[in-house]
């Protein structure tokens, strides 16, 4: 580092170092009144209860839950400026506009004072040149318009508590040796943000303000998680009406969701709602005593060579796109062959009504009433609707005697209106035995295999209606490459007032029965403006293991961004008794090379049992829970899945090989990795 430079920007350091320390002092001592109000509150408000009314006592109430709220606030402020204060920005750049020249210091959090900007926080209009520009010529979009000018220098930092470590100036946009370096370091248990490293490529997804709906197709290391998570964060800023809960992120297990939890507050923000499909699914399939989730369904078929081929199809059926037209077609048929055996009496005895004049309503009337008047209405609703209908008509009360009068409707109907009865028809029809070559498992209320959960939903909707949610205004879905069109179908009209960012990718399927040809195919689901975007960039892995990753596939577009070399692939064989022996010294080795989190990924969960109880007695070794990773630990490929490790070793029994149809399992296992990658029993 030049002396004079690093003298200039100490300088600069230490006056925005005040100021932070300033922010820091008057939020303290904000806060110490705040929460000594607060405290005295709560002392007092028992006693001087007794001496004010119900209104009185509830608006101060209110008013003192707005103080909680704005200390709450301060709170975290000031958790932000105390990490600012040891690592304040991480980029600069010098920009001329009308031949006035300003420096724009780029950090996690934006500090001012007296309309001095000292730092800009990474996602104003203007710190997006740091990300899209080299020196040159440059723009960006303020609210009165595009600014242009001139990029004269871009200079990176790295602080060590709160003290310039190393600076360098370039002339492209991010790059050697800061990415170089931060790819090249070890990995942690959980995901970190990217903020100082983002690409251009993946600030066009973060900052995309115009398309209601994103769809990204990325490869395995691209970045598509984090970029989610920074989008998130970037629409949290920018539009002040949006706040943490009106976001949910659809996760492909609970270990993940654990695993990214940092990286929002990291970025100064609240996390956001999250939820797995199964978990969502089973708030509106409650009767069921068990939902089968994705992994559990993964595992049912890669757990064994042996996969009848019957289950087979009728699994592939069941998730078909094909599907969701039989159940719709079946519910007009059952809705157009509904009739009534006998007519509605009403009485003064059944109603027990003083006075009632006894009331009939002809079964053709009810049938005109069940497919005529009422036909916008679902059919499960149809009997609530018409006993309303019939309490208004006669002047009686209908929260009192509707009820009895859908009972008494559902005695003289011809059909029990059950969703799982017709459901079970459906899949047990003619129709679906013509469609599908193959005559559909019944299901009952124990436990709901993964393939029924979807067209049940459907099927009860469909039937019922359609929950709104009107809250939700952002929806993240992760791992989209694991949902069909139907799943992302009804989360969409579910979600009917929200955007969606939709991010997979098509290599990592890891579901034999249904697979996209590219998540472009997704658009037409949605009405709103759509746009699909590729991110082919790896930054995760070095270019030996991307290499043999794409080979795994015969990939061409996944390109390796980190150049250090030399971290061969390692392929081994089974030594019989000895094979375990042979894990233990790849970890030793791989501890050895200082890597810092190591996994070993097998085909199954069986494989992993196996795996952990011969080495738990000879290393600290941990098996995967429901949320918890550690740094050294064995899991199975469908837990892996979003996950990164500096070294992986990859195993599979010598008479459970991957095989052709298993080369999306094996390159989701294989992709993991990091700096070292070890291949048990595979040839290539």
């Amino acid at each position: 580092m030049e002396e004079k430079i690093l003298s200039e920007e100490n300088i600069y350091l230490d006056k925005t170092l005040k100021v932070i320390d300033k922010k820091i002092d008057h939020i303290e001592t904000n806060l110490l009144k705040k929460v000594d109000s607060i405290d005295d509150f709560k002392k007092n408000i028992q006693s001087a209860k007794l001496e004010m009314d119900n209104i009185e006592y509830g608006n101060i109430i209110e008013n003192e839950n707005k103080k909680v709220i704005s200390a709450n606030e301060e709170y975290k402020n000031l958790n932000r400026l105390k990490k600012s204060s040891k690592n304040p920005y991480f980029g600069r750049i010098d920009f001329i506009e009308n031949n006035e020249s300003e420096k724009i210091y780029v950090g996690l959090c934006g500090i001012e004072e007296n309309f001095n900007f000292y730092i800009y926080d990474w996602r104003t209009p203007i710190a997006s040149m740091f990300y899209n520009h080299g020196v040159g010529e440059a723009s960006y979009l303020a609210l009165d318009g595009q600014i242009k000018g001139q990029i004269t220098l871009k200079r990176q930092f790295k602080f060590e508590d709160s003290k310039i470590k190393h600076y360098f100036d370039t002339n492209v946009n991010i790059d050697d040796p800061f990415l170089q370096d931060v790819l090249a370091s070890a990995s942690g248990e959980k995901m970190k943000n990217i903020v100082t490293t983002i690409q251009q490529e993946q600030n066009e997804v973060i900052r995309n303000v115009n398309d209601n709906i994103l769809i990204v197709q990325g490869s395995a290391g691209s970045g598509k998680t984090s970029v989610a998570l920074h989008r998130i964060a970037y629409l949290l800023y920018q539009k002040k009406d949006l706040n943490s809960n009106n976001i949910v992120i659809f996760s492909p297990n609970d270990v993940f969701s654990n695993y990214i939890s940092d990286v929002l507050p990291e970025l100064g923000e609240n996390n956001v709602r999250e939820t797995t499909f199964s978990s969502f699914s089973w708030k509106h399939l409650s009767n069921f005593k068990k939902l089968e989730n994705y992994i559990e369904f993964s595992e049912r078929y890669y757990k064994s060579d042996l996969f009848d081929k019957k289950n087979f199809l009728q699994i592939k059926s069941k998730l078909s796109d094909d599907f969701s037209l039989i159940i719709k077609n079946y519910i007009d048929k059952v809705t157009k062959e509904i009739y009534f055996t006998k007519d509605l009496v009403l009485t003064r005895k059944n109603l027990n009504i003083v006075g009632f004049e006894d009331y009939i309503i002809t079964k053709e009337e009810l049938e005109i009433l069940f497919k005529e008047r009422y036909s916008t209405v679902s059919l499960m609703n149809r009997l609530d609707v018409i006993g309303i209908s019939i309490s208004d008509k006669l002047g009686i009360s209908y929260k009192k005697y509707s009820k009895m009068i859908k009972r008494m409707l559902k005695e003289i109907i011809s059909r029990k209106l059950d969703i799982i009865l017709i459901y079970n028809e459906i899949v047990t029809s003619n129709v679906f035995l013509e469609k599908f070559k193959v005559s559909g498992k019944k299901i009952n209320t124990n436990m709901l295999n993964y393939e029924d959960i979807v067209p049940l939903l459907y099927l009860t909707f469909e039937m019922t209606e359609y929950p709104s949610n009107s809250y939700i205004r952002q929806v993240v879905i992760d791992e989209a490459q694991d949902y069909t069109k139907l799943q992302l179908s009804l989360l969409a009209k579910i979600f009917v007032f929200a955007d969606f960012t939709i991010l997979g990718d098509v290599n990592q399927t890891i579901n034999p029965f249904y697979k996209y040809n590219t998540l472009e195919e997704i658009k037409n689901l949605f009405k709103n403006r759509t746009k699909y975007i590729e991110l082919n960039k790896t930054y995760r892995s070095s270019y030996e293991i991307v290499e043999h990753n794409n080979k795994i596939l015969g990939l061409t577009n996944s390109l390796a961004v980190r150049k250090d070399t030399n971290t061969k692939v390692l392929y081994k064989k089974d030594c019989l008794e000895n094979k375990y022996k042979s894990i233990y010294k790849d970890i030793l080795d791989m501890i050895e090379l200082k890597l810092s989190r190591i996994a070993i990924i097998t085909k199954n969960y069986s494989e992993a049992d196996s795996i952990y109880n011969e080495l738990k007695d000879l290393i600290d070794i941990k098996q995967v829970n429901s949320k918890e990773i550690s740094n050294l630990i064995v899991l199975p490929v469908s837990i892996a899945k979003g996950l990164e490790f500096d070294g992986v070793i990859v195993y599979s029994d010598e008479k459970n090989k991957y095989k052709d149809i298993d080369k999306n399992l094996f390159y989701v296992a294989c992709t993991r990795a990091q700096h070292k990658l070890v291949v048990y029993n595979q040839d290539m």
